[in-house]
């Protein structure tokens, strides 16, 4: 399936059935960044999901989170092992900066936006209380894992997408 098809196509379809099932409030998860300017695949189709949520007719909160810590335990964790000492990420920039929160805040969060009034019919972007570059961040892992690794150089998006391109279904 793709982003469009699940991330669009399936929030419409939720939508259709909310409003059949007289469903109050619509809270959905999507990402920080996401805007009509989006460039990504994912990103364009979690536009067009909060749209499809915001003209709905039906209560909704959007919490665009900046990134989940729990994510990183199924990509960035296992590489930073794989790759031991090093000082470049081969798969993007590194000085991109984030604020990860935690799976137990966006739960209560998620949660807190059924209920509070403050957070109907609006979109809002959320992170943790840490704002750190990927380069730091992946530091941080391989620290943690024992690993003497100091991430200061990645990949540009370009260079990225173009290996992607050349290579797709397979690792970059």
């Amino acid at each position: 399936l793709s982003y469009g098809e699940v991330e669009f196509g399936g929030v419409r379809n939720i939508g259709e059935v909310a409003k059949q099932s007289d469903v109050k409030t619509i809270v959905f998860i999507s990402a920080d960044g996401v805007s009509s300017e989006s460039v990504g695949d994912i990103n364009r189709a979690k536009f067009k999901a909060e749209e499809a949520i915001r003209n709905s007719g039906i209560r909704y909160s959007i919490l665009q989170a900046s990134a989940l810590y729990k994510d990183f335990e199924l990509f960035q964790i296992p590489q930073v092992l794989r790759l031991g000492e090093t000082d470049t990420w081969p798969f993007g920039p590194v000085e991109y900066h984030f604020s990860p929160l935690s799976h137990i805040d966006m739960a209560r969060c998620l949660a807190d936006a059924v209920e509070n009034p403050a957070a109907g019919n609006k979109t809002i972007r959320m992170g943790g209380p840490d704002c750190l570059t990927w380069g730091e961040f992946l530091t941080m892992i391989a620290q943690q894992a024992g690993i003497n690794a100091h991430y200061t150089k990645g990949i540009s998006k370009e260079t990225l997408i173009e290996a992607i391109r050349k290579n797709p279904g397979n690792r970059v």
